[in-house]
Formats: structure tokens, sequence, C-alpha cells
């Protein structure tokens, strides 16, 4: 595993790289305010902070296991408000909605967790930016000129045929005629100063749904609207599923935040074609090879 090595470029950075912390991997941490909001995983609408911390610190520890709790608990529509801490707050502070979040939790337990990462870590960590490591399996794109390499795509990894039912299962109304083409190791470490920067999955290639599954640690990622101040913070527990579609992947910038990282963490994504990519010969072909799960890694 390359722990200690550097991928970072252009603003990018992570501690191997950093020589002023506070200026470069702590400009990542978030710090809420005013126009922080929870994503409820109950009644789909997005609580003011205040209503889960009444009164909140620094945004890391205490912060992530407080959010992930609420996902964590059982309820309906009708007890949405009494999963969070500060209900009094509701008639001061309006929810905001994002169309196309969807988060499942315990989609896999501690012991199909422990398969899946001993499979994982049959293969070979890459160095990538922003202090995380990464294992790719699909086809290599070239975003610049809109073309793909498939020379070095064997397949998913071969867990994936029966973890992405499970996923469909878990999710029907949202991931029923989900194909997955393209599978994601990313690893997360405090010790790294791992984060990802609010980004757009590319439009040209991949579709609607970005599938991710959470591994090892709980942590949140974060929505942030290029239009509007507000940030909506969405649980993920260890162990769940976070789909994003629609609004919430089409208007809103979606990342991690460095301090939201509080333990090793692995994220499974998984991301499917565009539909116009899907009738071209190269998108056939690419689906054809995606159904073999005999994956080996595709090169950097």
């Amino acid at each position: 595993m390359e722990e200690n090595k550097c991928g970072c470029k252009g603003v990018r950075t992570c501690f191997a790289c950093s020589h002023d912390l506070r200026n470069s991997v702590k400009a990542k941490y978030y710090q809420p305010n005013q126009n922080t909001f929870v994503f409820c995983p109950f009644c789909h609408a997005c609580h003011h902070l205040s209503r889960v911390l009444p009164d909140p610190t620094d945004g890391s520890n205490e912060l992530v296991s407080q959010v992930c709790k609420i996902y964590s608990s059982s309820g309906s529509n009708s007890h949405c408000i009494n999963k969070f801490g500060n209900p009094g707050k509701a008639d001061t502070l309006p929810d905001i909605r994002v169309d196309g979040i969807a988060v499942k939790s315990s989609v896999i337990s501690s012991d199909v967790e422990d398969e899946v990462v001993s499979q994982i870590e049959t293969y070979h960590w890459k160095v990538s930016q922003s202090g995380r490591i990464k294992q790719d399996f699909g086809p290599k794109p070239n975003f610049k000129k809109r073309k793909l390499r498939l020379e070095t795509f064997t397949g998913l990894p071969a867990f994936s045929e029966w973890l992405l039912p499970n996923l469909r299962k878990s999710l029907p109304g949202v991931l029923g005629d989900f194909e997955a083409v393209e599978q994601c190791h990313l690893d997360y470490n405090p010790s790294r100063g791992s984060h990802i920067d609010p980004h757009f999955d590319d439009f040209w290639l991949w579709g609607e749904r970005l599938v991710t599954v959470n591994l090892l640690s709980d942590s949140i990622i974060s929505l942030t609207n290029p239009n509007s101040p507000e940030t909506v913070l969405i649980g993920q527990p260890r162990g769940s599923l976070v789909v994003l579609s629609k609004e919430a992947r089409n208007v809103w910038l979606h990342g991690i935040f460095a301090n939201h990282i509080i333990g090793r963490r692995i994220a499974i994504t998984y991301r499917e074609l565009t539909p116009e990519m899907k009738l071209t010969d190269i998108g056939q072909e690419v689906a054809r090879i995606a159904s073999n799960f005999t994956a080996t890694q595709t090169s950097s």
C-alpha cells in the first residue's frame, strides 16, 4: 500500500506534500455555519444543523457521529423530527430540499464487510490525489478527447457479481435497472489528510446515478451549490449505501471534507454509462466486458 507517497497536482494537497497545514489541508476542513443543513433519510428534507447539533464545534468526530447516528435509527416520516436533537427550532429554520438523494443503512454486515475488504486488499493500491489511494476497474477515459480505451478492462471484481444485485434489492425504486460499468475503490485515511474537493462527475461518460458503498468507518458526504450559500451534509454510516442522482448529481457539487474522515474509510463507487453512450458500439462493448466479473486493474 502506497501510504506515504503523494499524487497531488495543481491546487490539490495532502499531508505528504503540505508544509503549511493550516493553509492547505486544513483549508479543506468544514466549519459548520448558519447555512449548514443535514439530509434526513426519513422525510427526505434537509434540516438545519441546529436541529442535529444545537452547539456544533469543529465539525469533525462529534458531528460525523451525531449525523450517522440519525441514519442508523429506525423511524418513519411521522417521527422524523423526533430523531433530531433540537426539534423546537423547526418553525424558525425552514427545511430545504434537494431531489435525488437516497441512503440505505446497513446494506453490508460486519462479516460481509470483512470478506469484501479482504478481497479488495488482494489488488494493488495506487497513489491518488488529496491523500487518497485507489483501485480502478473500468474503461480508461480521455475526458478531453472524449474517447475510451478498453485494452486493460477485463471486468469488475468477482465480489460485485453478488454485491450489485443486493444493492439493487436494497433500493429497488432507485437502482432496479442500474448496470455498473465502472468500479473504483478509494481509501481515505485521516493520517494522510484524505479528502475530495467538491466536484461534478463527468457528464459526457457517466450516467445519472452515482453509487457509493461506505466501509470501515462513518463519514459525511457534502453537497455544495455554486449558486447558493447552503451546504447539505449526508451521513454515510459504516456499511451504508448512498446514491446521488437528479438535482443532487447535476446541480450540486459533491465532496468529502478532510475533517469528516475520522478513521480509515474505503468507498466502493459504481458508475453507469449515459444513455447516449450505451447506444454506441464502444458503449455496448464496455457493457459486455463489465458483465464479466474477472477483473484485473485498469492501468493508471
